[in-house]
């Protein structure tokens, strides 16, 4: 699959033209991450977003001393790394390839993405709207982990 065919599978891409999309290639990427492979750790400076092309990523956040929790597993067409986008740029989840085989990504350039989204009112539009999406859908995950690492999903 070419670079464009993955960026058009993600929610965050999907509405652009193939002029806008000529745009971000240049700012792209392919990757591959082995089984439990890290792509980046939660606390760690967010300087690249990735689309997911084949596999699975598992995103696990660390909640004080505890063993990380499991908070979403990300396939193909979604992205990650949005903290990339946003100040401060520090990664709020920790994020690793997970198995059977390898995990094939796009890497997109944060800096690159900004920069372009600054000059591109048209792009920036889909794209801000599809990160609100995926920042909506990513915060419901975190509470639904978090309910249950706690137990309280239990409670009466």
């Amino acid at each position: 699959m070419t670079i464009a065919q993955v960026l058009r599978r993600c929610h965050l891409f999907a509405g652009l033209k193939d002029e806008q999309i000529a745009e971000v290639l240049p700012l792209c990427t392919q990757t591959t991450a082995l089984d439990g492979g890290i792509l980046f750790k939660q606390g760690g400076p967010a300087t690249s977003l990735y689309v997911v092309e084949t596999g699975t990523v598992v995103l696990e956040m660390s909640v004080f001393l505890t063993h990380p929790v499991l908070v979403a597993r990300v396939g193909p067409g979604e992205a990650l790394g949005w903290s990339a986008l946003l100040e401060p740029r520090v990664m709020t989840l920790s994020a690793k390839a997970m198995g059977p085989g390898p995990c094939s990504l796009v890497k997109v350039e944060g800096a690159g993405l900004r920069s372009l989204l600054e000059r591109r009112g048209d792009i920036a539009c889909l794209v801000w709207r599809g990160l609100a999406e995926l920042l909506a859908h990513r915060l419901t995950q975190t509470r639904q982990a978090l309910v249950h690492q706690r137990g309280w999903a239990d409670a009466p």
